[in-house]
């Protein structure tokens, strides 16, 4: 029997999620719905995808009001979340949130309320955690390969990260700040392989690179240099993985036509940080460093973990592992499929699993409490950014 999924947001993230239900679930998952609140989005993905107008809707409340939908995916902007997922589970919907779980911690608690009384499982959308990369990695730490997990060095670099600063998630008020929406994914991360509660947090960042610079114009349309700048609204690619497909490309075009902010990455207002170093201590005495560039040339995602018996070193763009046995001039390395859609091949799997949760009860590997536990590092690296202090995670609970 099929389960009825409704899916709350059709944009970059939105359209991606659709299009891999319709491509490699549709013998698993009736779309019952698709919600936006842009009419000519809608539409357009309605178009793209073959849905009917009774599959299409404006306001979220009356998808989830639908007696058959048996769950919903939230790809809404983070400031959202809370207020569509506490409706949600209201309605006895199981949900699959993206990330972060919330921008506060107030609003957090709100969802994890709602959750508890409406009994319905919360899967929250922490990717990574799903990908064969992470899924190897964790193989090896639980199979004592490097003993215990002492302390982890972390890199995040995002060509792409350029484009939030002419974004809605340039603002704080928006996302709660980049380690809490961007960064999410990696204190996720960090907690899956250290494997404790995080104690303290220590934050430094600014903005480098995309500071007021005169000469450029306020936005690209009207910028004088616009045509030879690789930042221009109109040229810069856009999207993940999916923009290769033929649907994705449809959407791109259909995006860069009537949807991309011309602001200029340098003159635009904003109160996020370009780059930020993030420390974190654990209860069980590890730690862990996290540094998340959005001006680098390239992207890739990369951990050096060190245990007291050995390193595994993790490198997303060449997806694969080599792994260090201590006093040993051994050297171990996995190589995984690189051939892979999507964030590092993780989005099948998690959304293969959050199916699997609804129809067997089964906890999420990414539930609600991963979902807490990332927005509280994320939440106390913003406190340590703004008062320039180290900021116990007691402060924030």
């Amino acid at each position: 029997m099929k389960l009825n999924i409704g899916i709350i947001g059709a944009g970059l993230r939105g359209f991606f999620l659709v299009e891999r239900l319709v491509k490699n679930f549709s013998d698993k998952v009736e779309i019952s719905g698709l919600c936006d609140i842009d009419k000519n989005r809608l539409e357009f993905v309605k178009k793209v995808f073959g849905l009917s107008r009774e599959q299409c809707f404006l306001n979220y409340e009356k998808l989830i009001k639908k007696k058959n939908l048996d769950a919903v995916i939230i790809a809404t902007p983070d400031y959202t979340h809370a207020d569509i997922a506490v409706k949600s589970f209201l309605y006895n919907k199981h949900i699959l949130c993206e990330k972060p779980i919330a921008t506060n911690y107030k609003d957090c608690l709100r969802i994890l309320d709602a959750k508890k009384k409406s009994g319905k499982i919360l899967q929250m959308g922490l990717v990574l955690r799903y990908s064969p990369l992470v899924q190897k990695t964790k193989e090896l730490i639980q199979n004592n390969k490097i003993g215990d997990v002492k302390l982890i060095n972390q890199l995040n670099f995002y060509y792409g990260g350029r484009t939030y600063f002419r974004r809605w998630n340039r603002f704080k008020k928006n996302t709660g700040g980049f380690g809490v929406h961007k960064s999410c994914h990696d204190f996720d991360l960090l907690n899956y392989f250290i494997n404790s509660y995080p104690k303290r947090v220590s934050c430094f960042g600014s903005v480098n690179v995309f500071t007021p610079n005169k000469k450029f114009g306020q936005r690209c349309s009207s910028c004088l240099i616009s045509r030879k700048c690789p930042d221009n609204a109109y040229t810069f690619p856009i999207g993940a993985g999916h923009i290769n497909s033929p649907e994705g490309k449809k959407y791109a075009k259909e995006y860069r036509k009537n949807y991309v902010d011309d602001v200029c990455l340098y003159n635009s207002e904003k109160d996020s940080t370009d780059h930020f170093v993030t420390i974190v201590e654990y209860e069980n005495g590890a730690k862990a460093n996290h540094t998340t560039c959005l001006y680098s040339s390239r992207t890739f995602q990369r951990f050096f973990i060190v245990g007291d018996c050995g390193e595994i070193e993790v490198d997303s763009a060449e997806r694969d592992i080599k792994l260090f046995p201590l006093h040993t001039k051994e050297k171990f390395h996995y190589e995984l499929n690189k051939n892979s859609v999507g964030y590092s091949g993780g989005d099948d799997p998690e959304i293969s699993s959050f199916l699997e949760c609804v129809k067997t009860g089964k906890k999420p590997l990414a539930d609600e409490e991963c979902g807490r536990l990332s927005l509280l590092i994320g939440l106390a690296a913003e406190k340590s950014l703004n008062e320039k202090r180290i900021v116990e995670i007691k402060e924030i609970v």
